[in-house]
């Protein structure tokens, strides 16, 4: 049975009408977001009373994102701008921009405990075809350069909540790479490519040793990582699991985002005519790469942004909040029902099966055992 989120806060952010909001990021004080006006807002986390807006923040911005804890956000357009804010600076905010020839779709903060005469701060981002990584400190030469491993748009950059130097891309060549960032060649760097066969929209670690990438029409597959020896000994049998569209058993007319809270991964979809916003976690089955997605203990946020596509969805496990923004200009905040010390994770009915309640109690000792991120 599924658990039902209450709607407690909205703000259309003071936008003009028909403006878009396409992303979000949870800052230590604020929800900052980011609209197709080219306005950064910083709001209030649980009244989403605006604090203070930038407006014209780039020409055409593109990617938010922020460092987990901190006043410190970062923003890129298609001007070629990467962007670092302080939100601290509220009267002004502080930038810094750097200059990069080419389209920035997206731009994200990472630790970096390879860079031993550095600062540990740095970001990651991609041009269409490239990604790059720079230290927010020293921004006169990359960290890291790698141009050739995809040759059309770049759709997501992850590192593994692992191993903080294996990086993941992915694009809407089907590719999807795997990286070692402590690599400077792009050869060496490259541990194993994926192909997708089909152009990818979202991608994610499952676990230590497994990914997943959702295309643009929707379909899932999870594959397993090789280990390294295997893959310098050119003996790679990777698994394999192709899950195809995932929309029908969703109830859903479109996969808005992958998630990750409190070690388990969740998938946000939306329905547009039935004006739905729904989060199913995506549980471990039986052997690598078999997962299956947990309806018992799926999350509906009723109504969601109504016929509007919903552009981006946060999970804040401090509050038991998630937080949506979408297509209809509007940012929302729902209250989570209090789940103990399983996240989000719903009380059975009464009425389950005694064979479901093994099922789950197994799984859940193979939650601790694999310990899945």
């Amino acid at each position: 049975m599924a658990s039902v989120a209450k709607q407690t806060a909205t703000s259309n952010v003071s936008l003009p009408p028909d403006t878009y909001i396409y992303a979000l990021a949870r800052l230590s004080n604020s929800i900052a977001c980011i609209a197709s006006d080219d306005t950064i807002g910083l709001l209030d986390p649980t009244t989403l009373k605006v604090k203070h807006k930038i407006s014209k923040c780039h020409k055409s911005v593109t990617s938010l994102t922020a460092v987990t804890g901190s006043q410190t956000l970062a923003t890129a357009g298609r001007d070629g701008l990467v962007k670092v804010w302080d939100e601290r600076k509220e009267a002004s905010l502080s930038t810094l921009s750097i200059r990069i020839c080419g389209c920035i779709r997206m731009v994200s903060f990472f630790s970096c405990p390879w860079c031993t005469t550095r600062s540990s701060l740095g970001f990651y981002l991609s041009l269409v075809m490239t990604a790059v990584m720079k230290d927010v400190r020293n921004i006169t030469s990359p960290l890291r350069s790698y141009l050739e491993s995809h040759n059309d748009t770049i759709a997501t950059l992850s590192f593994s909540p692992s191993s903080t130097n294996r990086l993941l891309s992915s694009s809407t060549d089907a590719l999807l790479t795997l990286f070692d960032t402590t690599q400077a060649e792009e050869d060496d760097a490259i541990q194993q490519i994926f192909n997708h066969s089909a152009a990818v929209h979202l991608a994610s670690h499952l676990s230590q040793d497994e990914i997943c990438a959702i295309s643009s029409d929707e379909a899932l597959s999870v594959y397993e990582i090789s280990k390294p020896e295997d893959v310098e000994n050119e003996d790679v049998h990777s698994l394999l699991t192709a899950y195809g569209d995932v929309r029908e058993e969703l109830k859903a007319s479109y996969v808005a985002q992958i998630l990750q809270s409190a070690g388990e991964t969740w998938v946000a979809s939306g329905h547009l005519e039935e004006k739905t916003l729904r989060l199913t976690p995506l549980v471990r089955g039986e052997g690598k790469t078999k997962w299956r997605f947990d309806h018992s203990r799926a999350l509906s946020l009723p109504d969601g942004h109504g016929e509007e596509v919903v552009r981006d969805v946060l999970l804040d496990e401090v509050s038991k909040t998630v937080i949506s923004c979408g297509e209809d200009g509007m940012v929302r905040v729902w209250a989570v029902p209090d789940a103990g010390a399983d996240g989000m994770e719903i009380e059975e009915d009464e009425a389950e099966s005694k064979k479901e309640k093994k099922r789950r109690k197994k799984e859940k000792r193979e939650k601790e055992r694999f310990k899945p991120y």
